[in-house]
């Protein structure tokens, strides 16, 4: 009974209640991780190229992009190709010369309730020229 007592008087102590906090901040967290933590990856998603006015895309090294995503098992579930658009914006770019930008610059537009962790190749190399 003195040890519950004493056990008590610390939990109510402003370093009890830190600790207490703590712990129960710890398994929030752990519990969200578990709902969240899955993942999935969407392959062959087409790479949408945007040009200055008067330029076109000549050649590109990668198409499509295959993208990881995490989230709950419902919102991966609902996750497809049509669903995803990635945006490569290249009209700062009015030049000839090969436009490489690595895939974390790239403009991903998913759905609510999924983060995007990581697009492949990491890396995409387009060539643009003038004209029609």
């Amino acid at each position: 009974m003195k040890g519950m007592r004493h056990l008590v008087r610390y939990l109510s102590s402003p370093a009890g209640l830190w600790v207490t906090s703590f712990a129960g901040a710890v398994i929030v967290w752990y519990g969200i991780q578990r709902v969240t933590g899955n993942e999935t990856t969407i392959r062959g998603v087409p790479v949408e190229v945007t040009t200055a006015e008067g330029w076109h895309v000549a050649g590109r090294a990668a198409p499509t992009v295959d993208v990881t995503f995490r989230g709950t098992k419902d919102d991966l579930r609902l996750l497809h190709k049509d669903a995803i658009g990635v945006v490569l914006d290249a009209r700062e770019h009015t030049n000839a010369s090969p436009l490489e930008v690595r895939s974390d610059r790239l403009q991903v537009n998913v759905p609510r309730g999924v983060a995007r962790t990581a697009i492949r190749p990491p890396t995409v190399t387009v060539t643009l020229l003038p004209g029609d």
